[in-house]
């Protein structure tokens, strides 16, 4: 966990009062990290290797498909998976947390949404999955078999469509909401996003228009002026 930076956002008081907050929060992850760990045996991965040698998972199934080695993460399995595509050990994954295929990029679609219990949307069993890039979809629906009933639906404002920044595509997040800031900017979706970055890149000179760090800066000073304080004032852009 890194130090507070004043910055001009907090007083003095507020970043004491701020990381006694993080130490009691650190304090409870350990005791549950501690709880979860004792749930599972130490030798489980090990154990679920020599289950999948010897069962058929790993016989490709008609469509190319298999599983392969087991992988432990320590902590959330999210940023192990993130860890290996950095490294390019991962070439894609699904997954189902749509905050993973957003900030990786155009090679991750997410599970959104199962049909528990066999619920019927629209008169017929489904599974939706995301990505922010259409062309991962269409890549996917290659290795689908033949016959399927899958389709691809056009979001109405795709606005993570060959954006290819990282830090842009979590500040793009923030403004939604995600993970890390659930409630976003208040009014705020992928359409308002959309239109606010009409006006952004109307009020930028034409050639940085284009530049994804110069209108990272833009989008910035727009979440931090729209952004809540705990205490419900608004950040001093």
């Amino acid at each position: 966990m890194g130090e507070l930076d004043n910055g001009g956002l907090f007083t003095t008081d507020e970043i004491a009062t701020r990381k006694k907050a993080i130490v009691g929060l650190e304090t409870k992850s350990s005791k549950k990290l501690a709880r979860a760990e004792a749930r599972w045996p130490p030798d489980f991965a090990e154990a679920l290797e020599e289950e999948l040698a010897a069962s058929p998972a790993r016989t490709p199934n008609p469509n190319g498909g298999f599983i392969g080695a087991v992988n432990k993460a320590k902590w959330e399995a999210d940023y192990a998976i993130m860890g290996r595509f950095v490294d390019k050990k991962t070439l894609g994954a699904i997954v189902n947390d749509s905050d993973l295929n957003t900030r990786l990029g155009n090679s991750f679609v997410a599970v959104k949404k199962f049909t528990m219990g066999g619920r019927e949307i629209k008169g017929s069993k489904m599974m939706v999955v995301v990505s922010v890039c259409k062309a991962t979809l269409e890549l996917f629906m290659q290795h689908l078999p033949e016959g399927s009933t899958a389709k691809i639906i056009d979001p109405p404002a795709p606005i993570f469509e060959n954006v290819n920044s990282p830090k842009l595509r979590c500040l793009m997040m923030v403004a939604c909401g995600c993970d890390v800031y659930p409630p976003g900017i208040v009014g705020i979706g992928p359409k308002s996003l959309q239109k606010e970055f009409t006006k952004m890149k109307a009020g930028m000179p034409e050639e940085d228009r284009y530049d994804e760090d110069k209108f990272y800066n833009v989008l910035f000073q727009f979440v931090v002026a729209k952004t809540k304080r705990a205490d419900g004032s608004l950040w001093q852009a």
